[in-house]
């Protein structure tokens, strides 16, 4: 597959892009500052699911919640992303790799049988979040899980800390990895730690591909080109998903995003 690497490739690159619309609303998170989930959100793209499953799926842009998009004959790039909200923060965009959902709010601990990531295979740069589909009570617990990391190396243990605050749907709490480790390969185990009295959660695991300013509704949209975007490459098959960091406010989001592509 040819890669785009030059100033020339860029822009047949982007001349053979992929423009797609999005806007997500209404939603509030529960927590100023704190992550939000916009998977089960109403919109374009309309909202995923809960997987269902303590051993996961693997999501693709086939899958309900995702972007639909044609793979390039060779590369793809983020090349243009410009957004809108009515609530100042951080929308994230990034690629669902992998992701499960329990109804097992008892404290102990969950195996998990882990089918290996499509895309991001290495794990580097790979995330894993908690992240709540049924709002849950409000109990502080340090959630723990052992995982793969980048080198491979197993039983890996990384930490989850959940706050004394009722989970709203959508809320998402990330994990801290050991010193050394910069990516989760794959996951084996999991620890509620606390008994919830309500909730059904999962580990979502991602790969981060932008971060894109929310201005105030009245100073118009933020825009970032390729360059801008540091050309983030999108996987065949990608999931492209959102998640959003900011005021615990009613909002709602739009904008565009393009997918330029190498032939």
């Amino acid at each position: 597959m040819a890669a785009i690497t030059t100033m020339d490739g860029i822009a047949a690159g982007l001349q053979a892009q992929e423009r797609k619309g999005f806007h997500k609303g209404s939603f509030t998170p529960a927590v100023a500052g704190g992550y939000y989930s916009l998977w089960l959100t109403n919109g374009q793209p309309g909202p995923g699911a809960a997987p269902g499953a303590v051993n996961g799926v693997v999501p693709t842009d086939a899958t309900a919640g995702a972007f639909p998009f044609t793979n390039a004959v060779g590369d793809s790039y983020l090349g243009y992303v410009a957004a809108t909200g009515l609530a100042v923060g951080t929308l994230v965009i990034y690629d669902r790799l992998w992701a499960n959902s329990t109804t097992n709010v008892t404290a102990g601990a969950q195996a998990i049988t882990f089918p290996g990531l499509s895309r991001y295979t290495s794990g580097v740069g790979v995330e894993a979040w908690v992240e709540w589909y049924v709002a849950g009570s409000a109990t502080a617990a340090t959630m723990t899980g052992t995982f793969t990391d980048q080198d491979g190396n197993t039983l890996q243990p990384g930490t989850f800390t959940v706050p004394a605050v009722t989970k709203a749907v959508g809320q998402m709490f990330p994990m801290d990895m050991p010193t050394g480790d910069s990516g989760v390969r794959a996951f084996s185990s999991m620890n509620i730690g606390t008994t919830h009295a309500a909730g059904t959660w999962g580990i979502t695991m991602m790969k981060r591909l932008a971060e894109i300013p929310i201005r105030p509704s009245d100073q118009g949209a933020s825009a970032l080109n390729i360059i801008d975007l540091a050309m983030p490459e999108i996987t065949d098959d990608a999931c492209l998903a959102f998640m959003f960091q900011g005021a615990a406010a009613a909002n709602t989001l739009a904008g565009s995003l393009a997918i330029a592509k190498s032939l």
